[in-house]
């Protein structure tokens, strides 16, 4: 056993590593990157947003790896804080601080409905509205009807904004 284990140690290590970036970046990738209370990852995101954004359009590929490595250096820093809330007996769970379900930055009730003058600044030119009138019709021949709500988009064209 311990002559397998001096054999295969460069093995199991490596096999150790990998287990462990796979599960790290199962958490990143199903976590909320966006929340209305910056909680968990959000703050970490926006932070790599801006990063990659002061980058530019050029081809800076040491910056734009400084700034996903700083990003992910914050991914970690988050789980790890997660574990150690959870050990001192401050949240439930170790997951507890950064899965968890979102709140949006905008309520509901702020969203403005669509406006005639919005739909009449981008009227659809003939030759577009003709293709919707056909790709609607398929969809209504599919679907056996229209959709419920929405912006009629058949009279899109002809400046009205009615409710199907």
């Amino acid at each position: 056993m311990v002559n397998r284990l001096k054999e295969y140690w460069f093995g199991i290590l490596m096999c150790f590593i990998v287990i462990v970036c796979l599960i790290y970046s199962l958490i990143v990738v199903m976590s909320p990157h966006s929340d209305g209370q910056m909680r968990g990852f959000a703050p970490c995101t926006y932070e790599l947003a801006i990063n990659l954004s002061q980058q530019g359009g050029q081809s800076k590929v040491w910056g734009v790896a400084g700034a996903v490595t700083q990003a992910n250096l914050c991914y970690v820093g988050v789980i790890r804080k997660g574990v150690e809330l959870w050990v001192k007996g401050k949240q439930p769970t170790p997951w507890a601080n950064y899965m968890y379900e979102p709140e949006s930055f905008y309520e509901d009730e702020n969203v403005e409905p669509i406006s005639k003058e919005l739909l009449e600044a981008n009227l659809l030119d003939d030759e577009e509205g003709e293709v919707v009138k056909i790709v609607d019709e398929k969809v209504e021949e599919v679907a056996g009807s229209s959709v419920s709500e929405g912006v009629n988009i058949k009279n899109v064209g002809e400046g009205s904004n009615e409710q199907m």
